[in-house]
């Protein structure tokens, strides 16, 4: 029922180019809500995780995180992030542990808070303490908010992992009654793909777009111009200052002074132009 609800909701047939009161993004973000609220999940954050690293791209050490939407409460993001907690979030953690060549995984957050402290990070003792202290400290935090427990969905399609984390008001042994009661994974896995296929028909649209935000705080906008260069290095990934000057009929310094511009927006100060294009690509940014 609440996958049947749910696709109801989605615009599956392509971004509808914001015609009416609302954008795609939008909906798709209410349809998500609405369906994570009907299994005992009032909160929902859905984000993408790219490896940025272009010479080892197995590497876990450069990696961007980029909630799409979230309703969890302001206060908590913004302590998320204030605390760096990114940096110790067992969910990101699980990425590490995931098979190659899977492309769902999904699991409680108990799950992924045990994984991290069991499997922690750090080069000596001191550090791998320190590091699962930290783990402990966000699942103990989010509680303050009225995060008591929850489950997460990963999805791999290519170079970014989707992640799909969602919280519940009940403690871990009532939510492990809960997911059993609604046959969750099943039912979560099928809603992720389709939403996944509908956030994928939103490229280009520059409504859509607005709703793209780092940490779920800060929204990402481009302007014309921004997304015009952006697409030039899309199109030719080796495409020098010249060569995208000449296309959007300015001079080199003003293609210069927007990729910096652009760069302080994604806080990516060293990354090329094609990079900072399949970035905004993968992340839904033009």
């Amino acid at each position: 029922m609440q996958l049947i609800k749910a696709i109801n909701h989605l615009p599956l047939d392509g971004c509808k180019k914001s015609i009416g009161s609302s954008t795609c993004m939008q909906d798709i973000e209410s349809a998500f809500c609405q369906a994570a609220a009907e299994l005992d999940f009032p909160y929902v954050n859905y984000s993408f995780v790219q490896n940025n690293d272009e010479e080892n791209p197995t590497s876990n050490l450069n990696v961007s995180f980029t909630p799409i939407f979230s309703n969890f409460p302001e206060a908590w993001m913004k302590y998320y992030v204030e605390h760096k907690f990114y940096e110790y979030d067992a969910i990101l953690h699980t990425l590490e542990h995931m098979p190659i060549n899977a492309s769902i995984h999904y699991g409680t957050w108990d799950y992924a808070r045990k994984l991290a402290i069991d499997h922690p990070k750090g080069k000596d003792q001191r550090q791998r303490n320190y590091y699962s202290q930290k783990v402990d400290q966000v699942f103990v935090d989010a509680q303050k908010y009225g995060l008591n427990s929850g489950v997460y969905i990963i999805h791999r399609t290519g170079p970014v992992q989707i992640i799909i984390s969602m919280a519940s008001l009940l403690s871990p042994s009532r939510l492990d009654e809960s997911i059993a009661k609604h046959s969750l994974w099943k039912t979560l896995t099928a809603i992720t793909v389709l939403a996944n296929h509908t956030i994928v028909g939103t490229r280009g649209c520059d409504q859509c777009t607005k709703n793209v935000r780092i940490y779920g705080i800060h929204e990402i906008t481009f302007t014309a111009t921004q997304k015009a260069i952006l697409r030039c290095y899309a199109e030719k990934g080796n495409a020098t200052l010249k060569d995208v000057a000449t296309a959007q009929g300015t001079s080199a310094e003003t293609v210069k002074f927007h990729l910096k511009s652009i760069r302080t927006k994604l806080n990516k100060p060293k990354i090329s132009g094609y990079a900072l294009a399949r970035f905004a690509i993968d992340h839904n940014l033009i």
